[in-house]
C-alpha cells in the first residue's frame, strides 16, 4: 500500500528517531504488560487516555497477536484482567468516516446485539463512566488515511475523546504515522519483532509430531 512506504531518507530519519529518541527506555515488553508502563500520576488524574503504539512490520504476526491472542487470552481470564472490556476492531471494518459515536466506533450499533436498544445505551453509558476499564485495540491504522476519518475517530485517536480508556493501536511504520507521534506522542511504542528462538522452538514442538520436532 501506498501509505505503507517509507523510503525516503526524511521517513528513515524520523524511523530512526522513533525507535532510538532515547535508547535508555528500549525495553523487551511482554504483551502481558504493555499497559503497564510507567506512566506519570498526573496523566492518570487528569483521566487522559493512556495510548499505546505497536508498529508491526507486514507478516510479523502484529495482527494475530493483537487482534485475536489478546481479546482471547483476556476472556479466558489470562491477561488484563484490569479491564471489564476488551474491544478489539481492524480499521478496514469501520466505517471510518460515520463512526461519529461511541457506539459507532465499537461496532454496537452493527451487530444489533441480540438485545434492544436499552442494553446498548447501558453498554455506552458504562464505558463513559468507567473508561478506566476499557481496552480499545485498532488494528492496522496504515490502512486508512485519517484525514477520511470522523473527527471523532481522529478525536479518540489523538487521546483528545474517549478519555480514560487503554486505547492500543498498531500499525506498519508510515509517514501519517510518524506525523501522529510528532503531533500528538503516545505514551507508550512497541514493536512486534515476531518469534525469537525460545518462542520458535515451543511452537514447533507444539505443532509438529515428536519424532519431528
Amino acid at each position: 500500500q501506498e501509505n505503507a512506504d517509507f523510503g525516503s531518507s526524511r521517513d528513515l530519519e524520523r524511523l530512526e528517531h522513533v525507535f532510538a529518541k532515547d535508547a535508555r527506555e528500549t525495553v523487551s515488553v511482554d504483551i502481558r504488560d504493555v499497559f503497564n508502563v510507567e506512566i506519570s500520576e498526573n496523566m492518570r488524574k487528569l483521566g487522559r487516555s493512556i495510548r499505546v503504539l505497536a508498529l508491526a512490520s507486514g507478516g510479523c504476526g502484529g495482527t494475530t497477536v493483537f487482534l485475536k491472542y489478546a481479546p482471547q487470552q483476556w476472556a479466558r481470564g489470562e491477561m488484563w484482567q484490569q479491564f471489564t472490556f476488551v474491544v478489539a476492531r481492524e480499521f478496514r471494518s469501520v466505517d471510518v468516516q460515520r463512526a461519529e459515536d461511541t457506539a459507532e466506533l465499537l461496532g454496537l450499533k452493527e451487530h444489533d446485539m441480540s438485545s434492544s436498544e436499552r442494553q446498548r445505551t447501558a453498554v455506552v453509558d458504562y464505558i463513559h463512566k468507567h473508561p478506566e476499564k476499557v481496552c480499545l485495540i485498532l488494528d492496522g491504522m496504515d490502512e486508512v488515511n485519517l484525514d477520511d476519518c470522523s473527527q471523532f475517530l481522529r478525536k479518540v485517536i489523538r487521546g483528545e475523546a474517549l478519555q480514560g480508556i487503554h486505547l492500543l493501536v498498531t500499525s506498519r511504520p508510515s509517514s501519517q504515522v510518524f506525523d501522529l507521534c510528532e503531533s500528538a506522542p503516545f505514551n507508550c511504542q512497541v514493536e512486534v519483532v515476531g518469534f525469537n528462538d525460545a518462542a520458535m522452538c515451543r511452537y514447533v514442538r507444539k505443532v509438529l509430531p515428536a519424532d519431528l520436532a
